[in-house]
This record gives structure tokens, sequence and C-alpha cells, in this order.
């Protein structure tokens, strides 16, 4: 199952901590859209912001769990939430796994790519979903 080519409507609530970007915790809900504008699929999820050793910016252990129609599919990994090098944010692939109805069983990738943030509570990303057995 391969779904192109959504959007992404990202919700978010802060949980802030006492000093700024490492330790907060966000939860979020999501719609994603097919390029007619039908909604296929709701999520909910969680993320916690860490400083990333490596490059020495934030990222984000993100998790959530996507309904689709038919079946559910979870998703966990990281997420840079700063380039450390200014440019422009590539596609950020997460790996997921089917829990679910036609799904159970399958593996693939979730993949989204920040587009803009029209406020403080809404993030707008392209998206999506590749499944295989």
């Amino acid at each position: 199952m391969y779904l192109e080519n959504l959007r992404e409507v990202c919700h978010t609530n802060v949980h802030m901590e006492t000093r700024p970007g490492v330790g907060h915790h966000v939860t979020f809900t999501e719609e994603l859209y097919d390029s007619d504008g039908n909604l296929v699929a709701t999520s909910e999820g969680m993320s916690v912001v860490y400083g990333d050793p490596e490059t020495g910016g934030l990222a984000q252990l993100i998790t959530a769990t996507e309904k689709l129609g038919d079946g559910t599919i979870q998703w966990t990994g990281t997420v840079r939430q700063e380039d450390p090098n200014g440019t422009e944010f590539a596609v950020q692939r997460i790996p997921a796994i089917g829990v679910s109805g036609r799904y159970a069983g399958k593996t693939g990738v979730r993949t989204f790519k920040f587009v803009e943030r029209p406020d403080q509570h809404t993030t707008i990303a392209e998206a999506t979903i590749y499944m295989e057995d």
C-alpha cells in the first residue's frame, strides 16, 4: 500500500519545561488528506524534545498511532527539529508497523516534510505512507 501526496495538518500542544527547548513534550492530533481533499487518516501522538549529541541541534523522539479506514499503523522514530546548517529540511522518514486491519504484520515507512506553520499550534506537512508485506 502506498499513499502519497498527502496533506498533513498537525495540531500541537506544547508542554513547556522551565528551560527553553530540551525536555518539552508535545502532544498532537493530525488529519491526512489526499490530493482531492478527502480525509484518509487521523492520528494521535506525542514527542519529547532532546539535544542531539551528533549535531548539537534539537531533535524529537516521536510516536503516533495512525487510523485509516481499513486498519491502524504505529510509527516511532527520531526527527530533527533544527537544522544546524540552516538549510531546508529533507523528508523525515520514520519506521512504521501495521497493528490492525489490512496492515497487521506489515512494515513500512511514514514520511513527512514540513511545509508551513500557520500558527503556533498548527503545522502543515507533505506526507506519505508506504506499507509492504
